[in-house]
């Protein structure tokens, strides 16, 4: 996991080397992160071990998960690093050496901004400054050595005890005791007074985020995140054994049933529709292959091609390699080219079936001199009777379809194109969605001068 992360997020203009050196690092001593104290993340020990599916697959534990989550952030240095719940699952000696060390980082001049719930006493000191929130409100907001004199001054203010027992560690009777003060901090005097500091008149001032717009958005090129996550998507599938297990026996059972009903199937006018069946569902059956992201090609690529190898053997089709992307309504195979509507001809231009199913289609018919039994183009009511055409290339004609070896390579360039052109779009329409959200988030905020005077700050230097 932290050599994905490391070639998606740490700079480009590093070598591969340095980035593994980095990983190692990380994984097994970060002496100190910026050689400060020493500090074990104690992964070296699940290094070559899976992170494991909730349930389905035994892999690294919670704690070694929160820890392998944390070392991923800390991973390309950041100089603002916001950490929700680092402590989670961990016990309180590994939590309390997390907090150690994102203490450490804050040293260096680098803000770190943490989120947590239920700290023990000593992590709880560890910190610097602290927040606290009720009912989507600031309750406190300074240092933590002081925290304890607020809650004093609080209790005289709305005459209820709310004093820390010289026992009780801070936290645990903060924490008790905050739902029960919002309301009455707010009709107190104290609270009232110190409404009428904060929300004084004073100056504002708009802030805007151009700086931030600045540089390079990404750390790797293009090239470089498609094929890291190609090559995690990959990684991901062959270590899930019962998920890969389960989409190898779908395809494998569905392509062995469909060759089992059209096994060998001999060329006859009557059977000249059941090949064209196969053909169309090989094509229907695998589109759903190609409705996920660009980085499952790797398993989605590989499961059509197992299905269309024993559908083709089985079937005693025209053996042939073939990629192709269905559409099911103006395809060719429900209604023949020249019988749909000039109305509707623009749709089966668009339809990447069309393609597909012609250029097997003509793999199929092109060389078939003669259909058995239909040499005087017999065709009667009778289904045993029944001749579609002579040969090959009139059975083409009743589809309205290409006759030569030219066609196929020209569908198979459109199917090309299609399969880029449609990525793209759904790249752009990505690339638009998220710079419309970038404006809405850029729209200046209104900060007061004032009350900021009166309430703490943090320092780039601090918790």
């Amino acid at each position: 996991m932290n050599f994905h992360q490391a070639e998606l997020r740490m700079d480009r203009s590093l070598s591969k080397q340095s980035r593994q050196q980095r990983v190692q690092q990380v994984i097994k001593d970060v002496r100190g992160l910026h050689r400060v104290r020493p500090f074990q993340l104690g992964l070296g020990r699940c290094e070559n071990t899976l992170i494991g599916i909730p349930n389905r697959l035994k892999g690294i534990s919670c704690g070694e998960s929160k820890r392998l989550a944390f070392a991923c952030e800390i991973l390309t240095d950041p100089q603002i690093l916001f950490c929700d719940e680092p402590t989670s699952g961990l016990d309180s000696f590994m939590a309390a050496q997390v907090v150690s060390c994102l203490k450490d980082m804050s040293k260096q001049k680098k803000t770190i901004v943490v989120t947590i719930h239920q700290p023990s006493t000593q992590v709880f000191l560890m910190f610097d400054n602290l927040c606290l929130m009720a009912m989507g409100q600031v309750a406190y907001f300074g240092p933590v050595s002081k925290v304890c004199d607020f809650w004093k001054e609080l209790a005289l203010s709305m005459t209820i005890g709310l004093e820390c027992p010289p026992t009780f560690s801070p936290a645990d009777h903060i924490i008790r005791t905050l739902s029960m003060i919002h309301t009455k901090y707010e009709e107190s005097e104290y609270g009232m007074k110190m409404y009428r500091k904060t929300h004084g008149k004073g100056s504002k001032q708009v802030m805007g985020n151009a700086d931030l717009r600045r540089g390079k958005k990404y750390p790797a090129a293009f090239f470089t995140q498609i094929g890291v996550l190609l090559k995690r998507s990959f990684l991901t599938t062959i270590r899930d054994p019962l998920l890969l297990k389960v989409k190898l026996f779908q395809v494998v059972a569905t392509s062995i049933i469909v060759g089992v009903v059209n096994f060998r199937t001999i060329i006859t006018g009557p059977t000249v529709m059941n090949i064209e069946g196969v053909l169309y569902n090989t094509v229907r059956d695998m589109n759903f292959m190609f409705l996920f992201p660009s980085i499952n090609m790797p398993q989605y690529t590989i499961l059509p091609i197992i299905y269309s190898i024993i559908v083709y053997f089985m079937t005693a089709l025209t053996y042939m390699p073939c990629f192709i992307l269905p559409m099911l309504v103006f395809g060719g195979f429900y209604i023949s080219f020249h019988s749909i509507p000039f109305y509707f001809n623009w749709i089966s231009f668009l339809s990447w079936f069309r393609y597909g199913f012609e250029t097997l289609q003509i793999n199929q018919w092109m060389n078939i001199a003669i259909i058995s039994g239909c040499e005087n183009g017999t065709n009667t009511n009778s289904p045993d009777d029944y001749c579609p055409a002579r040969d090959g290339i009139g059975v083409l004609y009743r589809r309205g379809m290409g006759t030569s070896s030219s066609a196929m390579f020209i569908n198979g360039a459109i199917l090309l194109t299609m399969f880029i052109v449609f990525r793209l779009i759904g790249l752009f329409a990505l690339l638009i969605r998220c710079g419309s959200a970038d404006l809405q988030k850029g729209v200046g905020v209104v900060r007061d001068r004032d009350r900021d005077k009166d309430r703490c700050q943090i320092d780039n230097d601090r918790i």
